[in-house]
């Protein structure tokens, strides 16, 4: 559990240097917390020794507590392809990535549900997966790697990939978007 204002989040990349750092892991944290409720600003570095740190400033009397439990495997097919898995298990529910309490005492966790993949010969673009994000609000599911219509799609060359996010509210009312990333 963490109180007061600030959260310090540090990963660590070994044998990639501050560049690569900053792309692949720092950027996709601050992407997750940015605009998370109560917060007043981040700020982060990334070090050639493979060293990322975040940290998050809060308003006043706000409380939350955040584990992280994810793996990035590397693997090389017409360029880098990096997949992104949640390796933490509670009871029957796998995949967990992140889960905890947020500021106002609910319980919420993220779930990859099918690996997050990233792709250098689809310019370093989200190119599939699914991710659940499930709070005291409902469930959001949100697939990756879609074409405007929400079926799967192979690398664009041009053009937009899109998300397909289907949430269910916690009184059981469901909403379907897709758009564009």
């Amino acid at each position: 559990m963490l109180a007061g204002r600030d959260v310090s989040v540090t990963g660590i990349f070994t044998g990639a240097d501050a560049q690569t750092v900053e792309q692949t892991t720092t950027t996709a944290i601050e992407t997750q917390i940015n605009g998370s409720p109560g917060m007043s600003y981040m700020s982060s570095n990334s070090t050639s020794s493979g060293q990322s740190g975040i940290t998050v400033t809060f308003d006043n009397n706000t409380t939350r507590s955040w584990k992280l439990a994810i793996e990035r495997t590397f693997t090389y097919n017409n360029g880098i392809v990096a997949a992104e898995t949640g390796t933490h298990t509670e009871g029957v529910t796998t995949g967990i990535a992140v889960w905890g309490v947020n500021r106002f005492g609910n319980a919420f966790s993220w779930t990859i549900a099918a690996p997050l993949v990233v792709r250098q010969d689809c310019d370093f673009r989200l190119v599939s997966g699914t991710a659940v994000h499930t709070g005291a609000w409902g469930v959001a599911t949100a697939t990756f790697g879609l074409d405007a219509t929400g079926a799967t799609t192979t690398c664009p060359g041009t053009g937009s990939y899109y998300f397909k996010t289907i949430f269910i509210g916690a009184n059981g009312n469901t909403y379907t978007f897709i758009l564009p990333y």
